[in-house]
């Protein structure tokens, strides 16, 4: 869940016409497309609106731990080399560090959350874009002239539960029963922000992370992220 405000002036004047035709966009989403045939199921929309007196790009994105994140971000961003517009992009990045489709990544993410010491898994989850085992997908961002640092808190967004973490049903069943409340305490230390905004072309802002609406039986097992931008 994503809230957005625009606040002040404009950081650019704003173009008369979209500097993304339609055509353009609808390039955009059959490569897209092509690449999410290929493993990732998530969703990514690429629209033109406006807020107060901006002009602006917005795209959302769903990409699925279970194909590379930055495969998919380096595709929209060569699509975006030509936009001028002021551009927004959020979503659910799903950047939780781990490795996914190896025969050993479970193992390894669960020798994680098992093994780490407490400032070390907390660094680990919430700057999942620094490290031995960043995210590689914010260099992406980087490299298109995105920023993500100063619409966040760094606060997580998605607190793990052992009913749908992939790690804790990485070991054989026996040794899984024996090992449960080591698994059930370690999948509660996975506090993962895992939800960005990221923006090109404004002048700053800040962003926040809306505590109590996500858990279950609440409105989303996400927290809600917000931004203002300026």
């Amino acid at each position: 869940m994503v809230a957005l405000n625009a606040m002040s002036d404009p950081p650019r004047p704003l173009a008369t016409e979209p500097s993304l035709p339609a055509e353009k966009v609808a390039a955009v989403q059959r490569r897209l497309r092509a690449v999410l045939e290929k493993g990732n199921p998530g969703a990514t929309i690429l629209t033109r609106t406006e807020v107060g007196p901006f002009d602006l790009g917005v795209v959302v994105a769903n990409i699925e731990h279970a194909y590379p994140g930055s495969g998919v971000v380096r595709v929209l961003m060569d699509a975006l080399a030509l936009e001028t517009r002021p551009v927004l992009l959020a979503g659910d990045f799903n950047t939780h560090t781990f490795d996914r489709g190896l025969w050993h990544s479970a193992l390894h993410g669960a020798s994680a959350l098992m093994l780490y010491p407490d400032a070390l898994l907390r660094a680990r989850l919430l700057h999942p874009e620094r490290g031995f085992a960043r995210e590689r997908l914010f260099d992406e961002l980087h490299r298109a002239g995105f920023a993500w640092e100063p619409f966040m808190d760094r606060a997580p967004t998605l607190q793990l539960r052992d009913d749908r973490l992939e790690e804790s049903q990485a070991l054989p069943g026996a040794l899984r029963a024996i090992a449960h409340r080591v698994l059930t305490w370690a999948v509660h230390r996975g506090q993962l922000r895992l939800d960005w905004i990221c923006a090109r072309g404004w002048r700053g802002g800040d962003g926040h992370t809306v505590r109590g609406l996500d858990g279950p039986g609440l409105a989303s097992d996400h927290a809600p992220v917000t931004a203002h931008l300026k």
